[in-house]
């Protein structure tokens, strides 16, 4: 890729597969337990049961029976990552040793099982809300419940996985999909997916490392990013374009969130949260929408709703949290590439090897 191919990338839109039915799905599982809790008057309850709506993200093109039993699995490992980061929060060294072995663990699943995009990212950002939730007061969490934590993820995701079996009973949505995959065991199928789910650990791993000195509380963003751009991408050039739409995408969306936290969107509505709830709808619709087609704008729309979650949960001074999010992004995306140019001659003699 030269410069002006880069260039055009920044401008023009991928082919994709019809989205409107994990759209849909993604949309309604974001907007109705948000919806429920602000009714309920604890918004800070329904973010955290908007994130088990990321089960509806995966395994978009599978047909109805086989893709509910692989958002199940997902959904399966959403409440575990959370588990783990609730569970590990009680210092800074598990903290990150949480952290480090989600990622492993969920680099090594969606590899060995075939999960595909959005791949093991969001099984880190469940892990990370969760353990920030859990985490001491004296060590900047929010000092909660991590049961809590986890049982409204479990209820998120099945809230989610609900509302997917529900949208697939529609005809249109039940018949224009992909093939049938072949079921088998978990496990690398060759020593280049190895290589593949080695960068991917090694990256979250240095990339938590280098935040944590600065940023307990959200070092999981940095090891979220390098998953983002190394697990969907193969070779330094297309590496290199992920990192740079990624970083960008996530300039632009910091300060939709900034905009939208200057209106107090979460104050808006009777009883307040409404408004959130459907701009956090909105925004998760128009994600699944754009990100196949256009990486870079839809990360101006993943920023804001993943700071409207964190801001819902934790209320606090948004632009310390959107400055977090942009360095911790840019570092995780710049030790991405760096590990995917480092790790270049293990790659290609792992390519050459049939094993």
């Amino acid at each position: 890729m030269n410069l002006s191919d880069f260039a055009r990338s920044l401008v023009a839109f991928s082919p994709s597969p019809r989205r409107w039915p994990v759209a849909v799905q993604a949309g309604l599982s974001m907007l109705i337990p948000v919806t429920a809790f602000a009714l309920a008057g604890h918004l800070a309850l329904g973010a955290a049961a908007s994130l088990g709506a990321f089960t509806a993200i995966y395994a978009g093109a599978l047909p109805r029976r086989h893709r509910l039993r692989t958002i199940a699995f997902v959904a399966a490992g959403l409440i575990a990552s959370a588990a783990v980061g609730a569970l590990l929060a009680f210092s800074a060294v598990t903290s990150v040793v949480g952290v480090i072995l989600v990622a492993g663990a969920a680099a090594w699943l969606c590899s060995a099982v075939r999960l595909g995009p959005p791949g093991p990212m969001f099984f880190v950002l469940v892990s990370g809300v969760a353990a920030q939730a859990a985490r001491p007061a004296d060590l900047g969490g929010a000092g909660g419940s991590g049961l809590l934590t986890v049982g409204l993820v479990a209820l998120g995701c099945a809230i989610s996985w609900i509302i997917a079996a529900v949208v697939m009973r529609v005809p249109r949505v039940r018949w224009q999909t992909g093939p049938i995959p072949v079921v088998r065991a978990p496990r690398l199928s060759s020593r280049a997916d190895g290589v593949e789910v080695l960068r991917q650990v090694l990256a979250a791993a240095i990339a938590t490392l280098v935040t944590v000195p600065f940023d307990l509380s959200h070092a999981y963003w940095s090891a979220a990013s390098a998953l983002a751009v190394l697990a969907v991408a193969r070779g330094s050039r297309v590496t290199l374009s992920r990192a740079v739409h990624r970083v960008l995408g996530t300039v632009v969306g910091a300060a939709v969130f900034l905009g939208l936290a200057a209106l107090h969107v979460s104050d808006l509505g009777t009883p307040p949260g409404l408004v959130l709830a459907l701009v956090l709808g909105l925004l998760q619709f128009a994600v699944e929408l754009l990100v196949v087609r256009h990486y870079a704008l839809a990360l101006v729309l993943i920023t804001p709703l993943v700071l409207l979650i964190a801001h819902a949960a934790h209320p606090s001074d948004p632009v310390p949290i959107a400055l977090q999010r942009l360095a911790e992004t840019a570092v995780g995306a710049a030790v991405a590439v760096l590990v995917g140019l480092a790790t270049i001659p293990l790659a290609r003699r792992a390519a050459a090897d049939p094993r």
